[in-house]
């Protein structure tokens, strides 16, 4: 296998321009790589790859992919191909798995005669102990790599997966998602958002996820606001035609699952409690209560009187400034919260505010997503 020597890029800066770079670029600039040509059947894929990036099979079909055949067999591969190797015959990618596919496509459908040998830097070996250092060797290799938001949201979960693994094995101190940010120059908003996604969506909208047919922000979106039923009414409803979800097909179906939600609640309003299920939260607060709470007037199921409604006057205030709107909006979802959590209701009443509530959550979640869409940012109350 034939060697050369990759030129020192620190060779060409002058003083001046070398002191503008700090100490580890310009020791990065002054490392000498050796570049071994490969007979290109012996270069293999990485098994840790299919972990994160999209497989050979739909790389080859992709335009891209021919665009840089075409490219390869016009000008060569550039920029080398990193390896690793075992046993000196056979060597795993590193990084360069894409000019790797294209060299076989430009050698076998464009007739590249120079390909039958790739360009490769050959990493020192990892030891059988050392299987999370290559799993993250490659991703940290290919941060410069084209991706898809998919393979953004694996590389986040698998790098906060190796983090966790060197934390259990004493390898690791320090906090594993402060590792995560340090390796992938994320922040903590995108790695929660990222995880809320990869534990929450189901199969069918997460493939929709990975072919681009729905966006990182509704992707989100639908993974935080709906349970894994819901979910599941939303892919039904979704009339794919081949183009990505738009923001208005979204809100179109979440307002006809709010609906259905509603729908089903009263419809168990009017049927009450199914046979064979649990007894309603007050019946059971019946019977563990005290004495006074068994008195005649409280037994489940005993005709009471009604109450009488309540005269009560509803001031609409009017809003004078998009400042005081704001400010208003936050206080009387406060209010609204607080004041929920501190009452008791009725199975009845739980059921008819349940639904009213997902139609307000469905509208205030779309609300939001459209003013992030403007570029307002968002402090998540999930955000960890």
């Amino acid at each position: 296998m034939a060697s050369k020597k990759l030129p020192n890029l620190a060779a060409g800066l002058s003083k001046n321009s070398a002191s503008l770079l700090n100490d580890a670029s310009i020791s990065m600039a002054n490392r000498v790589e050796t570049i071994t040509w490969i007979p290109r059947e012996n270069v293999i894929d990485n098994p840790f790859e299919d972990a994160v990036y999209a497989k050979r099979a739909k790389e080859i079909e992709s335009a891209a992919l021919d665009a840089l055949a075409r490219d390869i067999a016009a000008r060569g591969i550039q920029s080398p191909i990193k390896v690793v190797s075992d046993d000196g015959i056979r060597y795993r990618t590193i990084s360069g798995h894409r000019r790797r596919w294209a060299n076989d496509i430009a050698v076998e459908k464009y007739g590249y005669a120079d390909g039958a040998k790739l360009p490769c830097i050959v990493k020192e070996k990892y030891l059988p102990s050392e299987q999370t250092k290559e799993r993250e060797d490659l991703i940290l290799d290919n941060l410069q790599r084209d991706k898809t938001p998919y393979e953004r949201m694996l590389e986040i979960i698998e790098i906060k997966k190796i983090s966790q693994e060197l934390k259990d094995s004493g390898r690791y101190d320090g906090n594993v998602r402060d590792r995560v940010m340090a390796k992938l120059g994320v922040n903590n908003t995108e790695i929660t958002r990222n995880e809320k996604i990869y534990g929450s969506l189901i199969p069918a909208l997460m493939h929709d996820f990975e072919e681009g047919n729905l966006s990182f922000t509704l992707a989100y979106d639908i993974a935080r606001a709906l349970e894994e039923s819901m979910q599941e009414a939303f892919s039904n409803a979704w009339k794919r035609d081949g183009l990505p979800l738009s923001r208005a097909q979204y809100n179109e179906i979440m307002s006809h699952i709010a609906t259905r939600r509603q729908d089903t609640a009263e419809s168990l309003d009017i049927a009450g409690p199914q046979q064979g299920s649990s007894q309603p939260e007050e019946a059971a607060e019946y019977v563990a209560g005290s004495s006074d709470e068994n008195s005649a007037e409280n037994i489940p199921g005993k005709p009471q009187a009604p109450a009488q409604p309540k005269e009560q006057k509803i001031e609409v205030y009017v809003i004078n400034n998009f400042e005081e709107g704001a400010e208003k909006i936050a206080s009387t979802y406060a209010t609204i919260g607080a004041g929920l959590s501190k009452m008791t209701f009725e199975y009845k009443t739980k059921r008819k505010l349940m639904a009213r509530l997902q139609k307000m959550y469905a509208a205030a979640m779309s609300f939001k997503a459209e003013l992030a869409g403007m570029g307002i940012p968002f402090d998540d109350d999930d955000v960890k």
